[in-house]
């Protein structure tokens, strides 16, 4: 029978590491630990539950630790996780199965990123509590001599993969993910030890764009705009540059969404539309890119009135486009709701501008069955109701909205005042729209309702 290892680096991850161990119980048959300096209760911990722990060196590199773990194991499958990972219930069999069963050499499972780092397995998988479509990633590897992770930081075994004809196979054992829930993010203060290691790969590796693309991302995250924008514009000359000489290798969808994203983010229409394009045209597939599009052509039917019915149409395919990828599973990051939420918002948004309430109201129903906090969604649900001629019904449900003190709150709810004929009410509320709606609207439209319904008051009081 083939024998299974657990590969894992820690430092001090005493509060999360029994959970990890609970899930691999009965599943791999020895726990490599490699510990780069903990001074919690984690090598106790690790000792507890029979792991071979391995003291080494941090030298700010994640690669030189792994590696570290793969010479100290013996099995002939390694399994990689986090100490703020744990396999899903049942996964563990999967994985017992897949190596057993063998017929490959890297196995990619499914990730699941917590929003909550108390979240259960089951809010997690059903996107309760999960704000992005799972993405595979390499973490079942078949024991090799050449087997090695490059990259001080989102180290990888990519030389390793493309090397020879390497079998690879999708595991359906998913992996909870915690550490990306914010509190976890902020109490380790990741944000900062990434951004500083990826500043120095980026320096080691200036025409590898991935790395461009991550730091980016991350420097989006630290709120260091400015610099997100320059290190995705470098990381675009660097990929148009390895595609015109021939030999990209890279994946393209990181870079490409974080560029189109900063793009639309800064109002630079154009430039987001130039990148997206360009993707299409090497054929590249992904809900982020359907999602982003959409945005676009959402924005241009805002700017431009006379060509609103072709862009709103335009932005209706993308965005529905992105909801139908839904069923698949991606090995580059979705924005969280780019599969879900996100898009089905973004949909409901345009059909309100087309004026199909209907359909605006089942795109914002599913937007909330899918994350029940979401304030836009609440939002638009309220402003469907309104133009379907249920005035009272989005009355009684904006009142719940309304202590986010949002100038479309006040104004959706004048609006719904104004149809019941509550001609007090609705001046009151558009009273308070008008203290808060220059903080900005979290839809553009809804300044026309505002300007309707200050006009219409003021014939009222003629």
């Amino acid at each position: 029978m083939p024998q299974l290892s657990l590969c894992v680096i820690a430092k001090d991850e005493a509060a999360v590491l029994p959970d990890l161990f609970r899930s691999v119980a009965g599943v791999v048959d020895e726990i490599v630990f490699v510990d780069t300096g903990s001074t919690d209760n984690t090598v106790p911990i690790a000792r507890a539950v029979g792991a071979k722990v391995v003291h080494h060196e941090w030298k700010d590199d994640f690669a030189d630790a792994r590696n570290r773990a793969l010479e100290a194991s013996t099995g002939d499958w390694i399994l990689v996780l986090d100490c703020d990972e744990r396999l899903a219930p049942g996964a563990g069999k999967v994985v017992r199965q897949a190596v057993e069963g063998g017929g490959f050499d890297l196995g990619m499972l499914p990730l699941y990123n917590a929003t909550r780092s108390d979240a259960s397995p089951e809010e997690i998988l059903s996107g309760a509590a999960c704000n992005e479509a799972p993405t595979l990633l390499p973490r079942l590897l078949r024991r090799d001599p050449d087997l090695r992770w490059h990259g001080r930081v989102h180290e990888s075994v990519t030389d390793w993969v493309t090397t020879g004809n390497k079998r690879i196979q999708k595991i359906e054992a998913p992996i909870l993910h915690l550490g990306n829930a914010e509190d976890i993010v902020e109490a380790k203060d990741k944000l900062n030890r990434n951004w500083g290691l990826l500043k120095r790969r980026c320096a080691e590796e200036p025409d590898n764009p991935v790395m461009w693309s991550h730091l980016a991302r991350v420097s989006i995250r630290a709120q260091r705009p400015e610099e997100a924008w320059q290190a995705a514009l470098k990381g675009w000359e660097v990929l148009q540059a390895s595609v015109e000489d021939g030999n990209n290798s890279h994946s393209v969808e990181p870079l490409v969404t974080v560029l189109a994203f900063l793009a639309l983010q800064r109002g630079e229409e154009d430039a987001a539309f130039q990148v997206l394009q360009q993707a299409r045209n090497w054929s590249i597939s992904h809900p982020n890119l359907a999602l982003l599009e959409g945005v676009f052509w959402e924005t241009m039917a805002n700017r431009d009135p006379q060509s609103a019915a072709r862009s709103l149409e335009n932005a209706a395919q993308f965005f529905k486009r992105a909801l139908e990828m839904g069923d698949q599973v991606w090995t580059e990051e979705c924005m969280p709701g780019a599969t879900s939420w996100a898009s089905s918002t973004r949909l409901g948004t345009v059909r309100l501008l087309q004026d199909d309430w209907e359909n605006a109201k089942a795109c914002f129903v599913q937007a909330l069955q899918q994350k029940g906090d979401h304030i836009e969604a609440a939002l638009g649900l309220v402003e469907s109701l309104v133009g379907m001629g249920a005035p009272e019904k989005a009355l009684a449900l904006v009142e719940r909205v309304l202590e986010s003190d949002s100038g479309d709150a006040w104004i959706l709810a004048a609006f719904a005042a104004r149809n019941m004929g509550q001609v007090q009410d609705c001046a009151l509320f558009l009273e308070q729209a008008d203290r808060v709606k220059d903080s900005g609207l979290i839809a553009p439209h809804r300044r026309a309702y505002f300007q309707l319904l200050s006009a219409d008051l003021q014939q009222k009081a003629v």
